[in-house]
């Protein structure tokens, strides 16, 4: 292929590797600083043409979370909550969180909408689930999966943080469940993550050449000689190799399941991002 052509269609490409993010430097925070002003908070993409390495998503985020003046973050006062009760109405009128946003200084429109979605709304169940609750819930993970504003809207008086709490009470939110994963993913899982593998790895086991005689096998261990501790036989050297083998795939699949529950919240707020900065 010609240095600077194009490679063709059907060309496989190999697989990009997940780049950790790069922490934004006072020079970049400058330029977007004066990106935003120039285009009067509006057209992120046009903002990221002046700042240094980001894309419009980055800068949007970046804005929103950290730049912003006037940003407000944690707990809301009880000031805030009357606003919001009282200017909750316009959300249904305009289809949207802005208007509610622009009468809370400090807020952002996601803010109020999680704000009031999820602790002030009067249609808010905060009881114990009922045992009818638990099938319905478990029947629609089933279903859909991680779609907790999906689920959510299926079970009256309950928000998305309330089901997805739920159900991870019930033990519903483990790779091995969701409905996405094939049959033959989860048994391949299952083979190399479980804690309790059925037998030994072989190279793993112990053992002594079968010539020596019954009293220069437990000699040769050489563990506790010399240290008033009886010798140790090859079975309980197998022993404490299957508990050291057990501990190690367990410590693996606990890193396993907790990498990938920061893949999927790493996409859903890529997902979020991308959709405000389309609108």
């Amino acid at each position: 292929m010609a240095e600077g052509s194009d490679p063709p269609k059907n060309a496989v490409t190999a697989p990009r590797r997940k780049q950790s993010p790069i922490k934004w430097t006072a020079e970049q925070d400058a330029q977007l600083r004066a990106a935003v002003v120039r285009f009067n908070f509006k057209q992120w993409k046009k903002v990221a043409e002046f700042v240094t390495d980001r894309n419009h998503i980055q800068c949007l985020q970046r804005w929103q979370k950290v730049l912003k003046p006037g940003l407000k973050k944690g707990q809301w006062s009880a000031e805030e909550d009357a606003l919001l009760r009282t200017h909750a109405f316009l959300a249904k009128q305009e289809g949207t969180w802005r208007g509610v946003a622009a009468q809370i200084e400090g807020r952002s429109a996601k803010q109020c909408r999680e704000r009031w979605m999820n602790h002030l709304d009067a249609s808010i169940n905060k009881g114990p689930y009922s045992a009818e609750e638990d099938e319905r819930v478990q029947d629609l993970f089933r279903k859909l999966g991680s779609k907790w504003a999906d689920i959510s809207r299926m079970m009256k008086g309950r928000t998305e943080n309330s089901v997805k709490l739920r159900c991870k009470a019930l033990g519903l939110c483990t790779p091995e469940s969701s409905p996405k994963m094939s049959a033959q993913k989860k048994r391949k899982l299952e083979e190399v993550c479980s804690p309790f593998p059925k037998e030994p790895l072989p190279s793993m086991a112990f053992s002594l050449p079968a010539h020596q005689p019954t009293g220069s096998r437990l000699k040769s261990t050489g563990i506790g000689m010399g240290l008033g501790i009886p010798p140790m036989t090859p079975e309980m050297l197998n022993l404490m190799l299957l508990q050291q083998q057990q501990m190690f795939l367990q410590n693996y699949r606990q890193a396993l399941l907790a990498t990938q529950r920061m893949d999927r919240e790493q996409v859903s707020t890529t997902n979020k991002l991308r959709r405000v900065a389309s609108s």
